[in-house]
């Protein structure tokens, strides 16, 4: 019962993480970086960012990514972090 009273309240704690509420602050941020090209050494410090900016761009990035088409997933992580174009 503690937890289906808890889940009411919108888990607003995490646990191992920060609180629900800063977690949506830095996501909805990201976004909007992303969605305004506005790269920083913070965001690229961020592992997802990366990803999140060239899913959000990706009319623009679409024949650059295309060099990355044959690849398994692992090997494309790895190659797109070490030369992103931005």
């Amino acid at each position: 019962m503690p937890s289906f009273l808890y889940a009411t309240t919108g888990f607003e704690h995490v646990k191992y993480w920060a609180p629900r509420s800063t977690i949506f602050s830095s996501a909805n941020s990201n976004f909007q970086d992303a969605k305004n090209k506005n790269i920083n050494s913070e965001n690229l410090t961020q592992e997802g960012f990366i990803f999140l900016y060239y899913y959000v761009n990706y009319k623009d990035y679409k024949n650059y990514l295309s060099q990355y088409k044959d690849l398994d997933y692992e090997n494309f992580k790895e190659k797109i972090k070490l030369s992103a174009e931005f």
